[in-house]
């Protein structure tokens, strides 16, 4: 089954995981725990958005953002793209470091925003990294603790739910994280509605409603034609697409063909892949740079257009191309 596009909604908190591709390091000194924070600061000064927490583990960082409204992907791509790109100049690698796609769970504030601060902190401890989230640097748990920090981590509404005076209300967060320090993995923080929505049902009804209305049925349609429906709308011809290049009109082309067929027709992603000779992990990163555009009105524009003319006969296009 294919996967749900992402939901992009402003104002929301959503837990974010991104994981080193094959279950790798992705820091392997504290230049790299450091350099990721300072990223991570740029684009949240950048786009706007609120931190409720973060953990940054060896193989794998958890985010708890409230978003602005600048999209969640959009962010994401920046600050995973730059922190990959520095890694591997840094340590003289190349391939890929993080996985693919990101996960983003889209969580109903009033009822996880405190559970999943304590969640996030305690990592550490249930990895056996550390036998207390003090002890445990990269994380956000000391900016609850009135320590300073690289990002600026939006303690203080955690807060004002244990006490209005700062220091006792610091004092029984601690207390609280303190009770689930033998607190196993907690499998409903990852589950949700379809994978993507953590809350009451009048909440998830409410994030539905926010879903663009656009068509999502899978067209069964020959790779061929929609490779060259595509290309013919950016002004390009299939021949053009094949084979390797970095040439930034051939990468567009090739990031909607990707995203078209994996997401709207019956054809896998290894299919269009093969057909343009083409590393299908290459497809994979255009699929999360259409996802970005999609935040904006011309890019649901150029989706529509797209699966319009896919939904054209064969022999009305092919005419209309002769024409």
């Amino acid at each position: 089954m294919p996967r749900k596009p992402r939901l992009e909604v402003p104002g929301v908190l959503y837990h974010v995981i991104s994981r080193g591709n094959a279950r790798q390091k992705i820091f392997l000194s504290n230049r790299d725990f450091q350099r990721y924070l300072s990223y991570l600061a740029h684009y949240q000064h950048r786009d706007r958005f609120r931190l409720f927490a973060y953990v940054l583990m060896p193989n794998h960082v958890h985010l708890l953002v409230e978003t602005s409204d600048v999209p969640l992907s959009r962010t994401m791509q920046r600050l995973n793209s730059r922190y990959s790109q520095v890694f591997n100049r840094v340590h003289g690698r190349v391939g890929h470091v993080l996985q693919g796609r990101y996960h983003a769970w889209l969580c109903e504030k009033d009822t996880y925003l405190l559970a999943l601060t304590r969640y996030l902190h305690l990592n550490p401890v249930r990895a056996k990294i550390a036998q207390d989230p003090a002890d445990y640097p990269w994380s956000s748990y000391g900016a609850y603790r009135g320590q300073s920090s690289p990002v600026a981590v939006e303690s203080a509404e955690v807060l004002r739910q244990f006490s209005d005076r700062l220091q006792t209300a610091r004092q029984r967060y601690r207390q609280f994280v303190g009770k689930a320090l033998t607190a196993g993995h907690e499998p409903a923080y990852y589950a949700g509605v379809e994978g993507r929505v953590l809350g009451s049902d009048d909440f998830v009804a409410r994030v539905r409603r926010t879903e663009p209305e656009i068509p999502t049925e899978r067209r069964t349609v020959s790779i061929d034609h929609v490779i060259t429906l595509v290309a013919r709308h950016f002004g390009q011809t299939p021949a053009t697409l094949c084979g390797p290049g970095k040439q930034r009109a051939r990468i567009q082309v090739r990031d909607w063909l990707a995203y078209v067929t994996s997401r709207h027709t019956t054809a896998g992603l290894s299919t269009v892949a093969k057909a343009l000779s083409v590393d299908p992990s290459c497809m994979s990163r255009g699929i999360q740079r259409v996802e970005a555009r999609l935040a904006s009105p011309e890019g649901h524009s150029t989706l529509a257009m797209l699966l319009t003319l896919l939904d054209q006969p064969a022999t009305l296009s092919n005419r209309k191309s002769q024409a």
